[in-house]
């Protein structure tokens, strides 16, 4: 499920072919989105999130093979937690093909476009009302695997985008970070452009 295709008047770039995150730049507008990949693409991506998957698998087979759940029948509970586990693992790669997010900072707002939840696809928060961005890597509570996430005033945390790695979240954070800075910037400048004014977010 996409989100729609990317503006002719942006143009798009990412930190390297490989990346996952779009990011774009027009008149007093700036994007952010996933990239829409094939299935097979994905897979190939998190080929080493697939290959743990197999070993749980392959785990599980080979206790229920050895026929030592005869004896021990609580080993019944270790193959179902092999198989769970390598089902999650499966499962981290199907949402990364079909959680796809586009993120529009633009008149004082940022709107966050995901069409795969069912309620509320659309979420939309004023800028003035973000407190901090982060990313999975550099927070310990922060657990959604190189997504981004916004913190806003009234306690909600929207999370979205999926980085491929570290290198590439960093490069997002910045660029997230800057565009808010800079449209938080422009309403403090220019204040008739919205009824009330709150604290920025934090610039470290």
């Amino acid at each position: 499920m996409g989100v729609g295709p990317p503006s002719p008047n942006i143009n798009y770039i990412t930190l390297s072919d490989t990346n996952w995150v779009l990011y774009g730049r027009g008149e007093g507008v700036v994007e952010f989105r996933d990239k829409l990949i094939p299935l097979w693409e994905a897979a190939l991506d998190c080929w080493s999130v697939l290959a743990m998957g197999e070993i749980q698998f392959g785990l599980a087979y080979i206790i229920y093979q050895s026929g030592i759940i005869d004896e021990e029948p609580g080993f019944m509970l270790l193959i179902g937690l092999f198989i769970a586990l390598g089902c999650l693992c499966v499962l981290f790669v199907l949402h990364r093909w079909w959680a796809l997010s586009f993120v529009r900072i633009r008149d004082g707002k940022m709107s966050i476009h995901q069409p795969f939840r069912r309620h509320q696809r659309v979420r939309e928060c004023k800028v003035m009302d973000i407190m901090s961005v982060q990313t999975s890597f550099d927070s310990t509570t922060f657990h959604s695997l190189f997504s981004m996430g916004v913190w806003l005033r009234d306690g909600t945390k929207v999370t979205f985008l999926r980085c491929r790695d570290t290198a590439e979240a960093k490069w997002v954070l910045n660029l997230l970070k800057e565009a808010i800075l800079e449209e938080q910037r422009r309403l403090i400048l220019h204040p008739q452009t919205v009824r009330s004014l709150n604290t920025p977010i934090d610039s470290q």
